[in-house]
């Protein structure tokens, strides 16, 4: 249900995006089709305190292709993530959303705690908001938000396009708004659209869910991501069910009474567990170690970054899988250690060299973890 328009839409001062973009840049072009909606579905969770987000794409497609000019042959798909989170209101998006460069953790009047269910934010930059470029040229943001009134919740509708953004202007560039902007809605909730994309491949629905199972932990009983394909029209919108890799039973190691220990002595804790896969790797997905912080994953690893060469190399290289849970990597106060895109460790930091150490000291020499395994019960 749509009222008057309340405001109109704000600005963003593209030269401080254009400085910023220059260095996060190759941070955020990721290699693989997650990269370019990490974002929207991650916000919905972390940033708008859903219990539901829903990922509208067209699987198993190439969303754009080239021509033999060079030129970009578009295909007019659109991803759409919606979520039934709080939203914001267009004042909301001004002074929050369209900063980029600002720590949120440290903000006032947000801090390092979505709104309602207290759940701990992601990254610290504020560049996230921009990685769907990596994939496409245009974002278009529709978030209905604030108190609910007798017209429902107001809305925030604009379009972020790549040109402006990268564009050579030191002036504050209006952003273009959409039709919603500044109207009332029903239900509260923030959508995320892309469109006009780059010559990137969408992978098939089981590659896709794989993917979008590895990158989060569903231990909350109250959040789901449910994937609609909209290139099929006969099929049925799936939620994705936690990844699980069948392993050799007694290699299983619990970490919990396993902590890290840094070279000043500073005692880590970690919990989780590692063991044998029955089977060598069939997909990356399924590959390696996955480290978490903050209920999200933040690198994976199939050895702990060891040097080659080692003793019991392939199998640890082929077979060794876990789950690693370690919130000291991306405390609110104190360092870094996760890198700008979320996705890798800091290694040579002082808690990633500490982290790669302990892990030498489970693999290697022996890498027998069955060994290992039976020894610990």
């Amino acid at each position: 249900m749509n009222g008057e328009p309340h405001t109109d839409a704000g600005k963003l001062d593209y030269s401080v995006v254009n400085r910023y973009w220059k260095k996060v840049k190759p941070s955020i072009m990721g290699p693989y089709m997650m990269e370019g909606f990490g974002f929207p579905a991650s916000a919905g969770r972390f940033r708008f305190d859903a219990e539901r987000v829903i990922v509208r794409i067209p699987l198993n497609t190439r969303l754009a292709t080239k021509k033999k000019d060079k030129s970009i042959d578009e295909k007019g798909y659109v991803i759409e993530v919606e979520d039934d989170g709080h939203g914001m209101t267009p004042d909301e998006a001004r002074k929050y959303f369209l900063i980029v460069g600002r720590d949120r953790r440290r903000h006032q009047g947000q801090g390092a705690r979505s709104r309602e269910k207290n759940r701990s934010v992601m990254g610290r930059k504020g560049i996230g908001k921009l990685a769907p470029f990596g994939i496409c040229e245009r974002i278009e943001v529709l978030s209905s938000g604030g108190d609910k009134t007798p017209q429902g919740y107001l809305t925030a509708n604009f379009f972020m396009d790549y040109e402006q953004i990268i564009s050579d202007t030191e002036k504050e560039v209006p952003l273009k708004k959409g039709p919603l902007d500044g109207t009332y809605r029903k239900r509260r909730g923030t959508t995320i659209r892309l469109s006009r994309f780059l010559p990137k491949r969408v992978p098939d629905t089981e590659t896709f869910r794989r993917q979008l199972a590895a990158r989060f932990v569903f231990a909350e009983p109250d959040f789901e991501i449910i994937v609609d394909d909209t290139r099929d029209p006969n099929a049925q919108p799936q939620s994705i069910e936690p990844l699980f890799v069948p392993t050799i039973e007694g290699t299983r190691i619990d970490l919990s009474d396993r902590p890290v220990f840094t070279d000043d002595g500073e005692q880590l804790p970690v919990t989780g567990w590692l063991a044998l896969a029955k089977d060598a790797y069939k997909n990356e997905e399924m590959a390696g170690v996955r480290i978490y912080a903050r209920n999200k994953v933040v690198a994976t690893t199939r050895d702990f970054e060891q040097p080659a060469g080692y003793t019991g190399e392939f199998t640890v290289r082929s077979y060794l899988v876990g789950e690693v849970f370690a919130e000291w990597l991306d405390l609110d106060e104190g360092d870094d250690f996760i890198r700008s895109d979320r996705q890798g460790i800091l290694w040579e930091s002082d808690y990633g060299y500490a982290l790669r150490t302990w892990g030498a000291e489970l693999i290697n020499p022996s890498c027998d973890l069955s060994k290992l395994g039976r020894n610990r019960g």
